[in-house]
């Protein structure tokens, strides 16, 4: 589970040529995993990628008239961190972690803001948000060689009320070149939040 929220800056890097992906085709079936259920993305579009029996991840590329294009992501995951030692038990430990995860990945994608919020209780347990910006300057697909992508993730961790040792992420994530904007619009973002609104955490087995 080490630095989770940077691997959303290569779901769709392999997402949109990976043979293993596949578009969502019902988006109205629940999905469920160790640990949580949820319904897929909204709208049309929405790849699915893949993920094991703790996660979920979907990914959707946007495009207009002027080539841009923009990459959205969501991810859903349940585990447990095993390379480093922390404390998911106390809210400082919490806010630590959530912290790691975001500063705490590969050079690759260095952050340039983040903010995080206070703890605050959700799924009956206690959970904290992080809103960054990354950097993405070595990303594989073809269209963005030599770019210098914005990397814009809305993540929450949560501690899982079935083990406090085991943390649940979501994060929903837009990617773009730096010298365009965001083609995430709120249509898109209603997909994906629909989505996160509808999980519900699960006993762990």
């Amino acid at each position: 589970m080490r630095a989770l929220a940077f691997l959303l800056a290569v779901l769709l890097a392999g997402c949109a040529s990976s043979p293993d992906a596949s578009y969502v085709k019902d988006s109205d079936t629940r999905i469920q995993r160790n640990g949580f259920s949820l319904l897929p993305p909204s709208g049309k579009g929405w790849m699915t990628a893949p993920s094991g029996q703790y996660g979920a991840r979907w990914g959707k590329v946007l495009s207009d008239s002027k080539g841009n294009r923009s990459t959205v992501a969501v991810m859903v995951w349940s585990g447990r961190f095993t390379e480093r030692k922390v404390d998911l038990t106390t809210p400082q430990g919490l806010r630590d972690t959530v912290i790691y995860q975001v500063t705490g990945g590969s050079d690759r994608y260095p952050v340039r803001q983040a903010k995080y919020s206070d703890v605050y209780r959700k799924f009956g347990t206690d959970c904290i948000d992080a809103d960054y910006v990354a950097e993405d300057r070595a990303n594989t697909m073809s269209w963005n060689a030599g770019v210098v992508l914005l990397l814009h993730v809305q993540m929450t961790l949560c501690r899982h009320p079935s083990n406090p040792e085991w943390g649940f992420n979501t994060s929903l994530s837009d990617r773009h070149p730096e010298d365009s904007l965001s083609l995430m619009d709120d249509v898109v973002q209603q997909e994906a939040r629909r989505c996160l609104d509808s999980i519900e955490l699960t006993p762990l087995s």
